[in-house]
């Protein structure tokens, strides 16, 4: 990119950010065209104009750390998010052994739901954080979270203090994932990124689909599932050194005090958007599973987060108590076509990942009779091609630029994958369902994180830090989503028809019976019985795959109307 031509004035320039201008100094310029090492900090606000008509931008930023340092950097970076990763998936099959041990299958759904809420209800306030404090003391400080979330689960003694540590974790896990994909895009020129962030994919889906394998194989063993929570802690922890001295210093307004800094966070804003996040994804997780969706704690659970999202969008809108620019959610990033497909796309594709990640197994436990680990196994066909596909796709579009054609590509083959797998049943072969995971682990590598990078170029270089935040609130709500809808039409599909078969079961045995995905069936019913519900099972499990293809088809549609360009 060009420089600043000769004859500028050095003492001011006036810098440009979305059409609005302010004075730089010199020292400011300065500090500003070069990527923050150690102490020194970096402002990507924006393009400079000079006595001439013609505006000239900075130069783009440089990496600045090679050699060992960087791969050392990297290494502790991917390895925390693929632990983070592997939090959200790993209780997929450790469920029925917690149940066994604590009861209270009540609470089962916390679990999950603690873990997707605490993560999905900070994540803009910790992307508000991410562009006004120290990027390496908030990543030690989440990453440190994390670690203590894994401890109280892994020595819980009951539900609530499992519950507990999974919120804690949540919390800390999303600061940790935002830390990572800030400092990834801030120590990396613009092409770098685009393949960073497909590293970041990679990894993020090995971590996503080695969870329940991981979490069936403490299951088997005597470690115990509390080992899936304890192995955090040491893993993190030995990169304690990297983080203190290798990872730079990147704060992006680091003329502002502590205090002026705290002063700018839009409080109202977060407490409104943690509000309607919390209940709504309590609404939507419990809806159809411990309560009936007609019933009146779902109904008010979605009044409350509808009128806290209202409320929300009504303070931003008229700037309440904080401004435009400082407003926690960015909607001023939506007003372009592509930011929309971008988000909306992300949404949807992260509504998919988690359906064949959580479902695919328990088809193998039940449909083939495998251990949770042997089921764990037989899903490496999709990790193996989803980890491939998102190294290339990083790859490749890092190097050419095009973006649009992943999109499209990745959705067609998520629709044949799903289409295909809502049309499996006991006497499926292995193969035939190894190959359909191939087409969905390849699908969902195309653009299964695209939009991290993608939403990166189509920004001003000042909003990049809230564009990440954008898309991880995305990713988030896609996931809770997937997790929720699926969970929803396998409840809904199943238990009707488990009741007919057994009358005489609770609405709560019911429920039990079903969760913990066919344990100890023989106990409680007849040969008879026993295959007639598993049966049903694993038909209302082939129909969880129909959101696979709905999303994908989604995604499909909006990726058409992308501005067909490329990314520099």
């Amino acid at each position: 990119m060009e420089s600043n031509p000769k004859g500028a004035p050095r003492d001011s320039s006036a810098v440009k950010d979305n059409g609005q201008s302010v004075m730089m100094t010199a020292d400011e310029e300065k500090a500003a065209a070069t990527v923050p090492t150690g102490d020194e900090n970096q402002d990507h606000d924006a393009k400079l104009e000079t006595g001439s008509s013609q505006p000239v931008k900075l130069p783009e930023r440089q990496r600045t750390i090679h050699g060992i340092k960087w791969v050392l950097l990297v290494v502790a970076i991917l390895s925390n998010l693929c632990f983070y990763a592997i939090d959200n998936t790993i209780v997929a099959v450790i469920q029925p052994v917690i149940v066994k041990d604590f009861g209270e299958v009540q609470n089962l759904p916390w679990i999950s739901v603690g873990f997707l809420m605490a993560g999905t209800a900070t994540a803009l306030v910790n992307g508000k954080l991410f562009a006004s404090f120290n990027a390496k003391i908030l990543y030690i400080a989440f990453s440190l979270l994390f670690v203590v979330g894994s401890i109280i689960c892994g020595a819980a003694p009951n539900m609530t203090a499992l519950i507990f540590g999974r919120v804690i974790g949540g919390v800390g896990g999303t600061g940790m994932y935002l830390g990572a994909l800030t400092l990834i895009s801030v120590n990396t020129s613009p092409k770098e990124t685009t393949e960073y962030m497909g590293y970041l994919a990679l990894v993020w889906g090995f971590g996503s689909v080695i969870g329940p394998l991981i979490g069936g194989a403490f299951t088997d063993s005597s470690a115990t599932w509390r080992w899936g929570f304890y192995i955090n802690a040491p893993v993190i922890c030995i990169f304690i050194p990297v983080y203190l001295f290798i990872i730079p210093s990147y704060t992006p307004r680091p003329t502002e005090s502590f205090l002026s800094k705290i002063q700018t966070i839009d409080w109202v804003g977060s407490v409104l958007s943690c509000g309607a996040f919390v209940a709504g994804i309590i609404a939507i997780n419990f809806g159809g599973t411990l309560y009936p969706w007609h019933s009146w704690q779902i109904i008010v659970l979605f009044v409350v987060s509808g009128a806290f999202f209202i409320a929300l969008f009504l303070q931003q809108h008229f700037n309440f108590l904080t401004t435009q620019a400082l407003r926690v959610l960015p909607i001023h990033l939506l007003k372009t076509k592509d930011m929309i497909i971008c988000f909306v796309c992300q949404v949807a594709v992260a509504l998919i990942v988690p359906v064949p990640l959580y479902y695919i197994p328990v088809f193998f436990q039940l449909a083939k009779g495998d251990s949770a680990l042997r089921a764990g196994v037989k899903t490496l066909p999709l990790i193996c091609f989803w980890v491939t596909s998102s190294a290339i796709r990083g790859r490749l579009m890092g190097k050419l630029g095009w973006y649009q054609p992943w999109y499209i590509a990745g959705s067609i083959l998520n629709i044949l994958a799903g289409v295909f797998l809502s049309r499996i049943n006991i006497t499926t072969s292995d193969a035939v369902i190894y190959g359909l995971q191939v087409l969905s682990g390849v699908g969902t590598g195309c653009y299964g994180q695209a939009g991290f990078a993608v939403a990166q170029r189509l920004v001003p270089p000042a909003d990049i830090h809230r564009a990440i935040s954008l898309m991880l609130i995305a990713q988030l709500t896609g996931t809770t989503l997937g997790l929720a809808i699926a969970g929803a039409i396998f409840q809904n599909v199943s238990l009707p028809r488990v009741r007919q078969i057994v009358p005489s079961f609770s609405a709560s045995q019911l429920s039990n019976l079903i969760t913990q995905i066919g344990d100890g069936l023989d106990d409680q019913l007849n040969e008879v019985q026993t295959k007639e519900v598993l049966a049903i099972i694993v038909d209302a499990l082939t129909d969880t795959y129909i959101l696979i293809y709905a999303a994908a088809a989604l995604s499909l549609v909006l990726s058409i109307f992308f501005t067909p360009k490329k990314l520099w």
